[in-house]
């Protein structure tokens, strides 16, 4: 099917941390578009006309031209271009470093040697003084972890995207744009006011009325992944449940917190409406991501 709205995890909970890449000094066409701004009279740079080429493993086939990507473009006068993985990412990668061309933002897995590989080949800029004299919001957001991930050099090469001690649950709905404007019209879908849980229930009601089947199958409203579990950080999130439960000085079950009873009778309306995928519960997340092309 062609469409499914869905309920997805925040994928930076299951990717390991990613890492920002300088641009090498090879005259690589990335690296003159991205230092390429030019000096207004003031002494001011200028964004206008910049390009900043990222490589992110996990992008698929993403070129990064949506509302969000136009908004970013118009704000900042600097424009993104995607370079998407092609097979497998980690070969692409090796190719990058062997060839010595590379993009200006890397997102890789920092578990793997490729990290240091990329380090000791001298392709990634450390961060250190840029973070002294542009970051001071990277600096309170991140704390110590910027200690913690210093290379054996005692420089940062790179940004964690998944940091701190607890990881909450931050996930968030996904639906298809062109539908969403179909039922609540274009300027609720473009408006920054959140939908309340009575509006979220009666814009999947209004789907599945609009359109019953598509491709000729039932549509389905909601669907997880129960693979990676995106329900698990999804349905936690908008509740504001931790993974745990804090009662005083106590550490309980989540299920022990107040409002976890809500959350699951959410779940079961949902389910109950006929608006919750049948087959959720063991749907494999090449399923999910199929399902909802």
């Amino acid at each position: 099917m062609k469409f499914k709205k869905s309920i997805a995890m925040a994928m930076s909970v299951l990717m390991a941390a990613g890492m920002l890449a300088g641009c090498g000094s090879n005259g690589s066409t990335s690296s003159s578009t991205a230092s390429g701004s030019a000096s207004s009279a003031s002494g001011e740079v200028s964004t206008d006309g910049v390009t900043i080429s990222i490589f992110d493993k996990n992008s698929g086939s993403n070129t990064f031209d949506d509302p969000v990507a136009k908004a970013i473009e118009e704000k900042t006068g600097v424009k993104i271009q995607v370079e998407n993985p092609t097979g497998d990412p980690l070969e692409k990668l090796n190719l990058m470093l062997t060839g010595q061309n590379y993009p200006d933002i890397i997102l890789m897995d920092r578990g793997n040697d490729i990290v240091n590989r990329y380090i000791e080949a001298g392709a990634l800029l450390p961060l250190n003084d840029l973070i002294d004299e542009y970051g001071p919001d990277v600096k309170e957001m991140y704390g110590e972890t910027l200690n913690k991930s210093r290379y054996t050099d005692g420089k940062n090469y790179y940004l964690n995207n998944w940091y701190g001690e607890d990881p909450d649950p931050v996930a968030g709905v996904l639906m298809r744009y062109d539908y969403l404007c179909e039922i609540v019209g274009k300027d609720r879908a473009d408006s920054d006011e959140p939908f309340t849980q009575e509006e979220y229930i009666d814009i999947c009601k209004k789907f599945k009325e609009l359109h019953p089947t598509i491709d000729g199958k039932e549509s389905i409203a909601v669907t997880f992944d129960a693979e990676s579990k995106n329900y698990d950080g999804t349905l936690k999130g908008m509740y504001g449940l931790k993974t745990y439960y804090q009662d005083g000085d106590n550490l309980e079950h989540v299920a022990k917190a107040p409002n976890f009873k809500e959350m699951m009778s959410f779940a079961n309306e949902l389910y109950t409406e006929g608006l919750l995928d049948k087959e959720w519960v063991v749907n494999k997340k090449n399923q999910w991501t199929t399902t909802n092309a």
